[in-house]
C-alpha cells in the first residue's frame, strides 16, 4: 500500500503542476498549497482498485460534479496536457522544446512516480476517458530514461536574448518587464525579488538577458523568459554601451 499511496501523491504532483503551467504561471513548484481552486479541480477519489495475474488497474474519478460542459472543463484540458505530454515525451527528442503544460516540475513529478520502474514494475499506462475519446501515454524505462535526460540537460530552455528592457511593473503578484529584442517581437519577462534591483538599474538600456524560457509549441516563439541573469553587451570597439535617450515616463507603463 506504500508504493500505491507513493505513486498517487506523484499523480497528485503531476496534474497540480501541469495546471499551474496552463494557467500561466512562471513555475509549477511554489511554496505552499497550490490555489484552492485549482485544487478542487484535480481532486481525485480511488474508485476501483483490480488485480488479475501480473498486472492491477486502478479507476480514479474527481471530485468535481458540474462537468457538464467538456469545452469549459479546465480539469479535463490539464489531464489531457499531463498524458498527453508523457507521450510527446516519451517520443520525441530531448532536445526539443517541451510540450504545452510540461516544464521541469511536471518533469520531476513524473520521475518520482517512475520509481516504481525500479520496484517489479514493468510499466504504467494511463487512459483518460472523456465524451472526445481517449487520452493514451505509458510511463516506461524508455519514457523515465527520456524525462531523465531532459532533467539532466544544463541548458533545457535556457536562452539568452539581447535588447532593450522596458515596461517595468512591480505591482502584481509576479514582477514583470519586457525585453524587446534586436529582432522580432517583444517577451515578457518575470522577475524574482532578488533580480528587481537589476532591473530597474538597467531599465531603457541595452542587455543581454539569461534565463529560462517557456516556448509557444504552436509557433515555437518565446512567450516569456524567467530571468536569471543581466548584462551590459559591450559596443564592437570594447567601450560601454551608451545610455539610453528615452524620457523616463516609460518606466509607468503597464
Amino acid at each position: 500500500m506504500a508504493h500505491l499511496a507513493n505513486f498517487l501523491d506523484s499523480w497528485r504532483k503531476v496534474v497540480q503542476r501541469t495546471g499551474r503551467v496552463l494557467r500561466g504561471e512562471a513555475r509549477s513548484v511554489r511554496p505552499g498549497q497550490p490555489p484552492q481552486d485549482l485544487r478542487s479541480e484535480l481532486e481525485f477519489e480511488l474508485v476501483t482498485f483490480d488485480g488479475e495475474g501480473d498486472s492491477a488497474s486502478l479507476g480514479l474519478e474527481r471530485r468535481l460534479e458540474n462537468t457538464s460542459f467538456p469545452e469549459m472543463d479546465f480539469g479535463l484540458k490539464v489531464m489531457q496536457s499531463a498524458i498527453g505530454g508523457l507521450r510527446e515525451i516519451g517520443s520525441s527528442d530531448p532536445a526539443e522544446a517541451l510540450p504545452n503544460g510540461i516544464d521541469p516540475g511536471v518533469l520531476r513529478a513524473w520521475r518520482d512516480a517512475g520509481v516504481l520502474l525500479g520496484q517489479g514494475v514493468e510499466a504504467i499506462e494511463f487512459t483518460l476517458n472523456d465524451s472526445s475519446g481517449s487520452v493514451r501515454s505509458a510511463l516506461d524505462p524508455d519514457a523515465l530514461e527520456r524525462i531523465r535526460e531532459r532533467l539532466t540537460r544544463p541548458n533545457v530552455n535556457i536562452r539568452k536574448i539581447e535588447g532593450r528592457l522596458l515596461m517595468v511593473d512591480f505591482t502584481g503578484k509576479e514582477a514583470r518587464c519586457r525585453i524587446h529584442p534586436v529582432d522580432g517581437e517583444p517577451i515578457e519577462c518575470l522577475v524574482d525579488e532578488e533580480r528587481k534591483e537589476a532591473v530597474v538599474a538597467n531599465m531603457l538600456k541595452d542587455v543581454l538577458i539569461t534565463g529560462e524560457v517557456r516556448v509557444d509549441p504552436a509557433t515555437g516563439n518565446i512567450s516569456s523568459i524567467t530571468i536569471q541573469d543581466i548584462e551590459r553587451p559591450e559596443m564592437p570597439d570594447g567601450s560601454p554601451p551608451e545610455e539610453a535617450s528615452e524620457p523616463p515616463g516609460l518606466l509607468d507603463g503597464p
